[in-house]
């Protein structure tokens, strides 16, 4: 089953949201910036392979290892390939 990217933008939104009403609301915002960034990456990778033909690194990783592409797998790969 594919991750569905978007979901983390949405997550995002909602912590934007209650950071105003939180107590430490830097960290909501951090976490709603973070996890923005990796939806947007993880859908942009997933278009540029379907649509661009492109040979996406992490296409190779789940290819040749690492399983399916979640944002967990992605972080730990991210991190083997620089």
């Amino acid at each position: 089953m594919a991750f569905d990217w978007s979901s983390l933008v949405e997550l995002a939104s909602v912590l934007q949201q209650q950071a105003s009403s939180a107590a430490n609301p830097e960290a909501y915002l951090r976490s709603a910036v973070g996890r923005a960034y990796f939806g947007a990456f993880g859908h942009a990778n997933n278009y540029a392979v379907q649509f661009l033909n492109y040979q996406s690194r992490l296409t190779v990783l789940a290819t040749f290892g690492i399983g399916a592409i979640t944002p967990i797998t992605l972080i730990l790969s991210l991190g083997r390939m620089y």
